[in-house]
């Protein structure tokens, strides 16, 4: 959507053309389905939800957060090390030790990832613009909010919600953050958010290249079209002089 919004090559390329119209259908259809996406995976409620809004609520249950911080325990053996100088006696206390402070350290990064979570979903879930944002998933997604104008329907418009870019930039920023925070809670696991971004800008950029090629192509191509015609018409006059 940004890469559409902004790049100017493309604003020209798209200027005077019926194509532009069909563009901003598309950037239409990609703001109703952001909001689509934020609200049943970040911040629908329901019960029945696999959204973040529903992990967060039960990372406040203590049976829960006693589960996973169990799993954090679990420290990972430390492998062969020393070969043959080291006696079974030596080995078994490297071990111990080994365990001891890994573990101290894996439930300290347990509580630090638990706390961070839990300090940041009021931003998530409580915060004014998720209220909002929730406002406008409710009112452009669901069929109830379709409202009729005249004598055609249309849907509820987002701008009424007063949200800016700038808000919905930066709360899926918060929601990325918190993902992936939740992530390393409950699966130990963490991912490449920042090349995934790179890969996928990559990917657009191309994309929105390929259509500024076509687009300035096919003003070439109809430029030389009406210059032939009008060359055709100047040489009827002509002969008409003559």
């Amino acid at each position: 959507m940004q890469a559409l919004g902004r790049r100017v090559d493309l604003h020209a390329a798209l200027s005077q053309t019926y194509a532009a119209h069909v563009t901003n259908m598309l950037q239409d259809v990609l703001v109703i389905d952001l909001l689509r996406e934020v609200g049943a995976l970040v911040l629908d409620s329901d019960s029945r939800a696999a959204s973040v809004s529903r992990a967060l609520s039960a990372l406040r249950d203590p049976e829960v957060i006693a589960e996973l911080r169990r799993e954090f325990e679990v420290v990972r053996p430390l492998g062969n090390i020393g070969g043959d100088r080291i006696t079974p006696e030596m080995r078994a206390e490297i071990d111990r030790q080994w365990e001891v402070s890994e573990r101290r350290k894996q439930v300290a990064t347990f509580d630090r990832l638990l706390n961070l979570e839990l300090a940041t979903s009021a931003e998530l879930i409580g915060s004014e613009v998720g209220k909002r944002l929730w406002q406008a998933r409710s009112k452009g997604v669901a069929h109830y909010d379709v409202v009729r104008e005249g004598n055609d329907w249309k849907l509820w418009q987002v701008e009424g919600t007063g949200l800016t870019w700038g808000q919905v930039n930066d709360y899926v920023d918060t929601c990325t953050k918190i993902i992936d925070t939740l992530s390393l809670i409950v699966r130990q696991a963490a991912f490449d958010y920042e090349a995934s971004k790179r890969i996928s800008q990559k990917d657009v950029d191309e994309f929105v290249g390929a259509l500024v090629v076509g687009l300035q192509e096919q003003k070439r191509q109809r430029d030389e079209k009406h210059e032939r015609l009008m060359r055709g018409l100047d040489d009827t006059n002509d002969d008409e002089y003559d």
